[in-house]
């Protein structure tokens, strides 16, 4: 198992990477990168997406499939303890109208990650 240091490490040089055209040409080439890449393009957001109008669809699966996006979901996942902490501790809900939006059901794309 890496070390905290190592992954810090790598952390900052992904991060490093992701600032310029040329690193970001080199993320795009590494195979893991071009697996997960290819991976949630054609089992999770082309399927989940499948009914959406084409120029839609298709600008936001590549969103969904960019190394930014990718990223960004990384980070967010490591912090899943501390947002859940922030909801826990969080003030009561103001005395206004609310509106929540939710599904009825489990998607397509968290099957197939097993969440």
């Amino acid at each position: 198992m890496p070390s905290p240091a190592s992954v810090s490490a790598s952390a900052l040089a992904i991060a490093g990477a992701l600032r310029s055209a040329l690193g970001r040409g080199f993320l795009l080439r590494l195979p893991a990168i071009k697996h997960y890449r290819k991976l949630y393009r054609v089992l999770f957001f082309a399927q989940e997406m499948a009914d959406w109008p084409e120029g839609i669809r298709e600008v936001l699966i590549e969103r969904h499939v960019s190394l930014e996006w990718l990223w960004i979901g990384l980070q967010e996942s490591k912090n899943i303890d501390q947002l859940y902490d922030e909801i826990r501790h969080a003030e009561p809900m103001p005395d206004v109208p609310l509106i929540v939006l939710c599904s009825m059901g489990i998607d397509g794309f968290k099957h197939g990650r097993g969440i």
